[in-house]
């Protein structure tokens, strides 16, 4: 909002004002003197002496106009000053407010700028260490590709040393399974029992538990048999066997739970060692605990020097 300060042109008023009313006081004195000198020569001017007091009534009432519209003038004036005032302090206030708010806008930048510089000495700081980390990890990357390589040689030269199987009679703890492979010891146990009392040559028995057990074989080849889901485990996924598939069920129910056991193994082995292929692998395995063998086990057990069997001694 802007306010009017005084001009010029109120100064004129006031000017105008003060000679109207010099101007009426100086007729009024005028019409003073004039009845005075009329009355000398005792003439009859009643006519003169009304019209006299009837425009010295109509100046004095002028002359109260011009006191009533000076006074309004001068409170004008009053109020402009005094609005002036207000405003000039007001502007003051404003000037000095934004003073201080500069002053604060100042430091502020100030401030941001040290922080700005702080904030990018320690990315640099972060980004010089990244690109060492990445150049590092790059080094152990290759490193760990090499000996990743080196053990899968050294793994499979010591499967292929093993390939000749242990002159031991007791099962070695470790040595080489075909993991994924299925048991046919349970097969058989099963179809003795299902011929029940039927005497049946050994032969045959052995030749309808190769028969079946190579149809589920195939089963284990089919990609498009998959009897799995997947489960959450502490926050992870994982397949499990689904215990609904029902050609699973369909196995367990005819045969028994030792056949579905065995078909479970190597259901689970195969999509642990070569999902892709579905087919048995050779591999070093520890017996003791019943999983893959580490290549520091193996060459521990190939290292183990054999006992030596105690000799029997003879009294003479």
């Amino acid at each position: 909002m802007y306010w009017i300060l005084p001009s010029a042109h109120l100064e004129n008023s006031f000017l105008e004002e003060d000679k109207a009313l010099a101007k009426f006081e100086a007729a009024w004195k005028n019409l003073g003197r004039g009845l005075v000198v009329s009355e000398a020569p005792k003439y009859d001017f009643k006519k003169e002496l009304e019209d006299s007091e009837a425009k010295r009534k109509e100046l004095e009432i002028e002359i109260e106009q011009h006191k009533k519209h000076l006074q309004q003038m001068n409170d004008r004036v009053t109020l402009v000053q005094r609005t002036r005032d207000e405003l000039a302090s007001l502007l003051a206030e404003e000037i000095n407010q934004r003073h201080k708010e500069k002053d604060e806008l100042h430091r502020k930048n100030l401030e941001l700028e040290v922080k700005t510089k702080e904030i990018l000495d320690k990315f640099n700081e972060v980004k010089d260490d990244l690109e060492d980390r990445e150049e590092l990890n790059k080094v152990l990357t290759v490193m760990e590709r090499e000996h990743r390589t080196e053990l899968q040689a050294a793994r499979k030269e010591l499967i292929n040393g093993l390939q000749g199987g242990s002159t031991s009679r007791s099962p070695p703890l470790v040595g080489l399974k075909r993991v994924g492979e299925l048991d046919e010891k349970p097969f058989r146990t099963a179809i003795k029992k299902r011929l029940g009392p039927k005497r049946e040559r050994v032969a045959d028995i052995n030749e309808k538990a190769l028969v079946l057990c190579s149809q589920w074989e195939a089963y284990l080849k089919d990609p498009s048999w998959h009897p799995f889901k997947v489960t959450i485990d502490e926050g992870k996924e994982m397949e499990v066997i689904d215990d609904d598939d029902e050609k699973l069920n369909g196995l367990k129910m005819e045969f028994g739970d030792e056949v579905f056991e065995a078909v479970k193994t190597a259901l689970v082995e195969l999509n642990e060692y070569n999902p892709s292929g579905r087919y048995p692998v050779q591999e070093l395995w520890n017996f003791d605990v019943g999983r893959k063998a580490s290549l520091a086990e193996g060459v521990s057990h190939i290292l183990k020097p054999p006992k030596q069997k105690k000799r029997r001694t003879t009294r003479p």
